[in-house]
């Protein structure tokens, strides 16, 4: 089975999908739903779990989906990856650059009879993503390694062990692969590779997640769009705060080196609640005082903190 084809379908690719179905997977978690076709592994409840059952199924060898007639989704009488390809579209389309559902799926559902935890949902992009992580993790946390693509992570490994593919977090069951090439470069740096993480976009080496090359608007980030939705964001870094690769998430600057515009992004625009890293370069104990955040210095301010009243915390270190 080649899993190519389902990326194409998909405007942020099989990472966001498949990454957003492992923890709805993980966590256990389902949604009651009213139609039957589609529920694959026979809960009598259709969410992202079936699709997925579907793909470890067919990997498997394809006899363990607990109900065939229910599996076979476009309604084709092959069970193959389509059927998980046109489920995923059924639960996900709806809005704009979504592909609409395959006509099968109409016979039972649409997309609003998916039940929401709370209120009305969208189901166009990285709504798709929230809609279905919203029952699973409480926090999710995006570590970045500076330059650790694969074969940086082979040479780790070898290091370690003497053996690729060892370490810890090469074991986890599911994984995705995004590309970090910038728009004008096969060689990219922090910023074009931090602003393609953060927007799915691929902009301009230098460029902070902006559409350069494009008309130069500011491309909506990951962390502004949490925030947009009532969660708590946060920076966190070893390097100084105003560094290309945090600033993708809560900057918007044509230059990475605009480091006094990049704080006064994250104080004035998008107001991270948490930013800890190296102090300086644009950004100092004042302006941040100024903006409303409480500000630490050291190991023991920040132990110190009482994190039931400081909503907004700006640790400057170094």
């Amino acid at each position: 089975m080649n899993l190519e084809q389902i990326g194409p379908r998909f405007p942020f690719g099989r990472l966001v999908l498949v990454g957003a179905a492992a923890a709805w997977v993980l966590a256990g978690a389902a949604q009651a739903g009213p139609f039957v076709r589609g529920d694959a592994n026979g809960d009598a409840r259709i969410n992202v779990a079936d699709p997925v059952h579907i793909l470890q199924d067919l990997l498997a060898g394809g006899h363990d989906i607990a109900c065939h007639d229910a599996a076979d989704c476009n309604d084709d009488g092959v069970l193959d990856v389509t059927d998980a390809v046109y489920l995923l579209r059924c639960l996900f389309s709806s809005g704009p650059g979504m592909p609409p559902p395959h006509p099968a799926c109409g016979d039972d559902a649409t997309p609003d009879d998916l039940p929401c935890a709370s209120g009305p949902c969208e189901r166009t992009g990285l709504d798709a993503f929230v809609l279905v992580a919203s029952a699973a993790p409480k926090n999710i946390i995006l570590l970045i390694g500076d330059g650790m693509g694969p074969e940086q992570v082979k040479a780790a490994g070898m290091y370690a062990t003497g053996i690729a593919g060892s370490l810890d977090f090469e074991g986890l069951p599911y994984k995705g692969i995004v590309t970090t090439y910038s728009a004008n470069s096969a060689v990219t740096d922090s910023a074009a590779a931090a602003t393609a993480i953060a927007t799915g976009v691929k902009v301009n080496n230098g460029v902070i997640s902006m559409a350069y090359g494009g008309d130069g608007s500011e491309l909506h980030t990951l962390l502004e769009y949490f925030r947009d939705r009532g969660k708590m964001t946060g920076l966190v870094t070893t390097t100084y705060m105003t560094h290309a690769t945090p600033a993708a998430f809560g900057a918007h600057e044509p230059d990475r080196s605009n480091t006094t515009q990049i704080a006064g992004d994250y104080l004035g625009q998008t107001r991270p609640n948490v930013l800890l890293g190296g102090g300086a370069n644009g950004l100092s104990a004042a302006n941040a005082q100024s903006a409303g955040y409480t500000v630490v210095t050291n190991r023991t301010g920040l132990l110190g903190l009482d994190t039931e009243a400081a909503t907004y915390v700006s640790g400057q270190f170094g």
